[in-house]
């Protein structure tokens, strides 16, 4: 049986008494009074018999008890006053006050099954395998209702530390059906087994420019797929991908900076590069360059720069890893070089 609480117990008390001239008085299952703890001879009567009971034994503090009908702590309701006068009114008061209760106690169940999701969908991310889930957790999902033998795909969304975008967010993940957890205020994770609502909710999002988004593969495990979820933020962000929100569209690019191809030498160069005064503006260059497929005009007008100058510039940069990134033969190195520069520079082993 859920019990309300003291405080939440007199605020409901003080909701129905606004406009009400009478006291009222809550006695529990025992028939005390819940404020001055005694018992209550007509509250005992009244929660006993299930009726309508006159409480007269004291002139100075008559009333009418009616016993409450909903499983909480309150066993009966008294209105204090003359029981001719106040009797009328006895019964529209005790079903005001337990409709009020029953609004609580569904808030308060919502709550408590909010709050026990989030705490299983953490324990559900954190979990690497289903296989090293306990009992425990196993028992949780079947209360939940939430089916672990579905496979299930993760998307992560980042906003800036603004209220208004919050809310904004909030509210239409709010209007959708997907499970979503923040994570913290500025991060969101979503998982579904429905891949159409996900889609409908990122065509949402996408034009906040500042809004960061991944969403990782369709996966039996959250981890795994929340992990590709992160990656894809971070490789998305720093080789400046504006449009590429799902794992699978970068999943080659990150195989290739994970790989064991050795062009050690051509990243070490590009590191020094990067900590020289005009090296961050070469390597943005021969990124621009290899995104445009060595286009030197679309390059050059991309950057809003001369031809020339973006000829002396990928020079510069050749000079600088000493291999020509515009000689086919050796593209390929400087691309996979350039790939793990960002990966050690920026990505790391964070994630």
């Amino acid at each position: 049986m859920l019990k309300l609480a003291g405080d939440s117990l007199t605020r409901l008390v003080e909701t129905i008494q606004i406009d009400l001239p009478y006291e009222l008085q809550l006695f529990d299952h025992d028939g005390k009074n819940l404020r001055t703890r005694k018992r209550n001879s007509a509250a005992v009567e009244a929660i006993t018999s299930k009726t309508t009971t006159v409480d007269d034994w004291d002139a100075t503090k008559m009333g009418v008890i009616a016993p409450v009908r909903v499983n909480i702590n309150v066993g009966a309701v008294e209105v204090m006053g003359e029981p001719t006068v106040v009797a009328p009114f006895v019964r529209i008061i005790v079903d005001s006050f337990e409709f009020l209760v029953q609004s609580e106690i569904k808030h308060r169940l919502q709550q408590i099954d909010s709050e026990e999701r989030s705490i299983f969908y953490h324990q559900w991310l954190l979990l690497s395998s289903l296989d090293d889930a306990d009992q425990h957790f196993l028992d949780t999902a079947r209360k939940l209702k939430i089916d672990l033998s579905r496979k299930y795909q993760v998307a992560l969304i980042r906003i800036p530390n603004d209220e208004h975008q919050r809310q904004e967010l909030a509210a239409v993940l709010a209007h959708s059906t997907l499970s979503y957890l923040t994570f913290t205020h500025l991060e969101y994770i979503i998982f579904t087994d429905d891949l159409r609502e996900l889609d409908e909710i990122l065509k949402q999002v996408r034009h906040h420019e500042q809004w960061q988004m991944g969403v990782g593969n369709v996966r039996q495990s959250l981890h795994d797929s929340l992990h590709e979820a992160m990656r894809t933020i971070l490789i998305a962000k720093y080789l400046h991908y504006t449009d590429m929100y799902f794992y699978q569209q970068l999943v080659e690019v990150d195989e290739l900076m994970q790989s064991n191809i050795d062009v050690s030498e051509i990243t070490d160069a590009m590191i020094a590069l990067a900590a020289t005064n005009n090296g961050q503006e070469l390597l943005q260059t021969f990124w621009t360059f290899t995104q445009l497929n060595g286009d030197n005009s679309l390059t050059a007008k991309t950057l809003h720069i001369h031809r020339n100058t973006l000829r002396y510039r990928l020079d510069k940069f050749s000079d600088a890893i000493k291999v020509d990134p515009r000689n086919l033969s050796e593209y390929p190195r400087v691309y996979i070089a350039y790939l793990k520069y960002i990966r050690q520079s920026f990505i790391g082993n964070l994630i």
